[in-house]
């Protein structure tokens, strides 16, 4: 088993990671940066998956905050289902990803991605108030889609 510093490391890099639609970056960072540090490891296809299923998480709850009915030409949990079912899919989808991020044994990593989950979501909370907003500028405007866009969000984490 890696240190709790190699773990850091490996979260470090995922998180900031810049994300691209649906291409499972993160994940391949983890593993990427696993064998930089000598190999994956049990913990690095966890923290993969904890990475993952935080990303699908905003995608699910975004899909029900904007009413979307596909995603990547798929139909979304919301119009397949409710968005009751949405919310707590997405919720679960959370919740889970941190229970398995608190197995690590390191504080580090739950608190990494708390942060980063948390800037993603003050970025749809801010969409949601300024909707319909005409006097937003062009900053505020930017700023909100940075915040929602995960892999910005992640670089503020460091």
């Amino acid at each position: 088993m890696k240190s709790p510093a190699d773990i850091h490391s490996s979260v470090k890099c995922s998180i900031t990671w810049p994300d691209t639609a649906g291409s499972g970056c993160g994940r391949y960072c983890c593993w990427f940066s696993a064998l930089a540090c000598g190999g994956i490891e049990q913990q690095h296809l966890v923290l993969a998956a904890v990475v993952e299923m935080i990303h699908t998480a905003t995608l699910v709850h975004d899909d029900v905050l904007d009413e979307a009915t596909t995603r990547r030409h798929v139909a979304t949990i919301n119009s397949r289902w409710t968005n009751e079912t949405s919310v707590l899919l997405g919720d679960y989808l959370f919740t889970h990803a941190f229970h398995l991020a608190s197995s690590f044994g390191d504080a580090a990593a739950c608190r990494m991605i708390g942060r980063a989950t948390n800037i993603v979501c003050e970025g749809e909370m801010a969409q949601v108030a300024d909707r319909g907003n005409l006097a937003l500028t062009e900053e505020q405007y930017f700023d909100i889609i940075e915040a929602k866009r995960p892999s910005c969000a992640r670089s503020r984490v460091i």
